[in-house]
């Protein structure tokens, strides 16, 4: 066992590091720090903007769908909203069902319009964004 630390001693005897100056090695440090909360900043303000998109389409789809049951629900009942002339039971179930069936693939289809709408928003304004923190040059300004 002495004989292994005896080598390490001798191993690590001729070196010697060069430190630099401390106010090179601080000022580095704080650029790395600064561009580690730049990160944090920019992690945070997406989290926020997709929860902001997550509450728009929530209460937009809420708006629509309610409009939507009532527009559906209060159409006469007796004639049905689509027709197959095939007598086969899915299709029989399918006509009986027309409105709750129709009601379904729209709110379907407003529920993905207004994810994708408010997707694209997002997007565009983290795009305008990102241009204003940018110089002309396309280089990030520090």
């Amino acid at each position: 066992m002495k004989e292994q630390d005896f080598s390490l001693d001798e191993l690590f005897a001729d070196y010697k590091p060069d430190l630099g100056s401390n106010e090179a090695y601080m000022a580095a440090l704080n650029k790395r720090l600064d561009d580690i909360e730049l990160v944090r900043k920019y992690s945070e303000a997406r989290i926020q903007r997709y929860r902001m998109a997550v509450l728009v389409a929530f209460v937009v789809g809420l708006v629509f769908g309610c409009i939507g049951f009532f527009l559906i629900l209060t159409m006469p009942t007796n004639v049905p909203l689509f027709t197959f002339n095939i007598n086969l039971p899915l299709f029989t179930l399918l006509n009986e069902n027309s409105r709750f069936v129709t009601l379904t693939a729209i709110s379907l289809f407003m529920g993905i319009a207004t994810l994708k709408t408010v997707g694209w928003f997002m997007v565009r304004t983290q795009e305008i964004k990102i241009q204003k923190t940018m110089n002309g040059s396309g280089e990030k300004v520090d």
